[in-house]
């Protein structure tokens, strides 16, 4: 735990921190591999469109039994709000289920929408829910499709503006050696060789 000196800064932030190393430790590592395996499987929107549909009741049903209202829109974009968030201005934590044709997809994107449900889940132990909207977007592996029909079409209906947002994208591998990863171009953030 972080010892803070508590004459510089107000109870509410001992509060937060406290709160935040305590829903930290929710976040399991066996519950993160038994979702990317549960979601490890070939699901793109329309050569796999039974299984991209699976996935996405999957993931729905992960969110309902943390407590959180779903909706889901476009070409079934996954959104979960818990139910006590006031409206107002919100952080969006993203990631995508769909894959390539004939790919499991166990990094790209299984990886990411296992974190998602993790945080989505350990949120739950919160006294006064965060204001953090959850959105497991499809048809990203078709230009976007997904995430652009949320911009365009469902975010100006909501009952909130986002702040912020936070995409999660194959976050389950990386490698420590030299000239092993690569960012794509035109991304305008610096990374270490």
């Amino acid at each position: 735990m972080k010892i803070l000196d508590s004459d510089k800064i107000g109870t509410d932030t001992l509060d937060f921190d406290f709160e935040t190393e305590l829903i930290l430790k929710e976040i399991d590592e066996d519950f993160l591999k038994e979702t990317v395996e549960s979601l490890s499987y070939p699901k793109h929107f329309v050569a796999e469109s039974a299984d991209n549909l699976r996935a996405g009741l999957q993931i729905a049903d992960a969110f309902r039994s943390y407590g959180y209202d779903i909706s889901i829109n476009g070409p079934r974009n996954i959104m979960a709000v818990h139910p006590d968030c006031p409206p107002g201005s919100r952080i969006l934590v993203g990631s995508h289920y769909d894959t390539v044709p004939g790919s499991p997809g166990a990094d790209d994107n299984a990886s990411a929408v296992a974190v998602s449900l993790a945080c989505a889940k350990a949120l739950t132990f919160c006294q006064v829910p965060p204001p953090v909207v959850f959105v497991s977007f499809n048809r990203e592996e078709d230009d976007l499709m997904g995430s652009r029909e949320f911009v365009q079409k469902v975010l100006p209906e909501c009952n909130f503006t986002i702040k912020e947002a936070h995409i999660l994208e194959m976050v389950g591998y990386c490698s420590h050696e030299p000239e092993s990863q690569s960012m794509p171009a035109g991304i305008p953030v610096k990374t270490p060789d």
